[in-house]
């Protein structure tokens, strides 16, 4: 028996690749974005869709639709993006929220856009799973 659907290790690692661009976007200010021909906000919104399309590919793929495979992911974005942050500012990274009341604030953010985020593609990944 498997521990865990292959539907839920594609998701995750969209939600690794997630965390590795979205900390590299921010480290980035809009001048290198600007570099290459590209706009800083709209790689950040772009990266914000992969926990949306990572939920949305563990649930509408699994064997029973199961939506709680799709909102596992919460937990892992809440605890590994502040974890990163605060890593990265101890490493002498310039980061905007320092030491652990920053990461009390980044981890409320991601906790917030995470269950946005990846609550519209569980949704969407069993209502579209019911469809067909």
């Amino acid at each position: 028996m498997k521990i865990l659907e292959s539907s839920w290790w594609l998701g995750f690692m969209l939600i690794i690749f997630f965390l590795i661009m979205g900390n590299l976007a921010a480290i980035f200010n809009g001048y290198q974005f600007n570099r290459f021909g590209l706009n800083r906000d709209f790689v950040l919104i772009l990266v914000w869709i992969l926990p949306a399309l990572a939920s949305f590919l563990a649930v509408f793929k699994s064997k029973g639709g199961n939506i709680l495979l799709g909102l596992s992911f919460i937990p892992i974005i809440s605890f590994s993006g502040p974890t990163v942050h605060f890593i990265l500012g101890e490493l002498g990274i310039i980061i905007d929220l320092i030491g652990l009341e920053g990461v009390k604030v980044v981890f409320q953010m991601y906790l917030m856009l995470s269950l946005l985020t990846i609550g519209i593609g569980s949704t969407l990944g069993k209502l579209l799973r019911k469809k067909n």
